[in-house]
């Protein structure tokens, strides 16, 4: 995470938002961990949802599908979860880079509790759920028509860019592209992965993406690729007698074919060529 949180702001916003729409809203970073929530502690819908291992795994895979939605996205997203529960999301940009989302979810919606109640356990019937407790919980979650969350989505997407304003989410910007910059042009020559430069940074892949696109103007695997063909050439003229399968090697190219495809595709002519003609110009 590259972002720093004023908790003090976070918590006072959050619950502001509560305090006008009734609805639980909650800060997550990049990799969809929980950052803050008002108010505190998992819904009485979740809870239930949750006690199986079925409801866990679910829940997660519903919210990361909607976090991959919302991170191509610059406005909310608003969906029904497996369960049938309606929810929306925020991604939070900071400079135009994804740092997190805000979330708002366990909406029970519908024009009557009675029918939105029914939706939703009809949705949970297949299940290994007790549908007598989550009728329950079902009854203590806020009911909303989905006109009603749409217009909080929106509030929500307002409130992402009033956190920026007041900097209750800043980037730790001091340091971080440049950091990663210089760890790549340390190590391209490597078997230099996205997940080696999250571990390293303690950052999401999406993060990452969105800095190598802001950086490079280009994907991540595409910009290591430009850097180690470029030094390539750089040994080929620093270099005309190492053979050309050592000089892909020394610049991270494990296939050889690979690599003889790729420079004549950055440089218009095989090595081969390229190596003749910078011995022509010395």
């Amino acid at each position: 995470m590259f972002a720093d949180f004023d908790m003090t702001q976070l918590s006072a916003a959050l619950k502001d938002f509560y305090t006008v729409t009734s609805i639980r809203i909650t800060v997550f970073d990049t990799d969809f961990r929980e950052i803050i929530a008002y108010p505190v502690g998992l819904p009485a819908v979740c809870r239930e949802i949750r006690k199986t291992q079925e409801g866990c795994s679910l829940c997660k895979k519903s919210d990361q599908e909607a976090c991959r939605i919302a991170s191509r996205r610059k406005f909310s997203y608003t969906y029904r979860c497996y369960a049938g529960l309606t929810e929306s999301i925020v991604p939070i940009r900071v400079d135009s880079l994804l740092i997190g989302y805000l979330f708002l979810g366990n909406v029970v919606c519908g024009d009557t509790r009675e029918e939105a109640v029914q939706s939703v356990l009809s949705a949970c019937s297949d299940f290994s759920l007790n549908l007598s407790d989550l009728k329950s919980a079902l009854y203590t979650a806020p009911l909303k028509n989905l006109a009603y969350v749409e217009a909080s989505s929106h509030l929500m997407q307002s409130l992402t860019n009033y956190l920026a304003i007041c900097r209750a989410i800043t980037l730790r910007e001091q340091d971080l592209p440049v950091r990663i910059d210089e760890y790549i042009n340390h190590h391209f020559t490597e078997n230099l992965r996205a997940d080696d430069i999250c571990s390293k940074f303690q950052i999401g892949r999406s993060t990452l993406y969105e800095i190598s696109a802001q950086s490079y103007g280009t994907g991540l695997a595409t910009h290591i690729r430009n850097l180690r063909l470029e030094y390539a050439k750089t040994l080929l003229q620093k270099y005309p007698d190492l053979p050309i399968s050592e000089v892909a090697e020394k610049c991270g190219f494990t296939d050889y074919n690979y690599f003889i495809t790729v420079f004549r595709k950055h440089t218009g002519m095989s090595p081969k060529k390229y190596l003749a003609s910078a011995r022509r110009k010395h």
